[in-house]
């Protein structure tokens, strides 16, 4: 079925449709990611994480044998 309206009144038509909140355009969610330097960073982040942890470990360890 073909009709005879023109590409201006669909876009009237559309601008009043979102004006009523009835149409809406999606937008593309936006895309992060980590810069070499911020790479780098998150590493070192990671490997501290283990040493503290590791450090966490051995004190809890100390603690929990010179109580006994």
């Amino acid at each position: 079925m073909k009709t005879d309206i023109s590409l201006r009144r669909t876009y009237q038509y559309l601008r009043g449709l979102k004006g009523k909140k009835l149409v809406f355009a999606r937008k593309t969610p936006k895309m992060y990611r980590l810069t070499e330097k911020g790479a780098k960073l998150s590493q070192l982040i990671r490997g501290l994480q283990g040493v503290v942890e590791d450090v966490w470990q051995s004190s809890w360890h100390v603690v929990t044998t010179e109580k006994s």
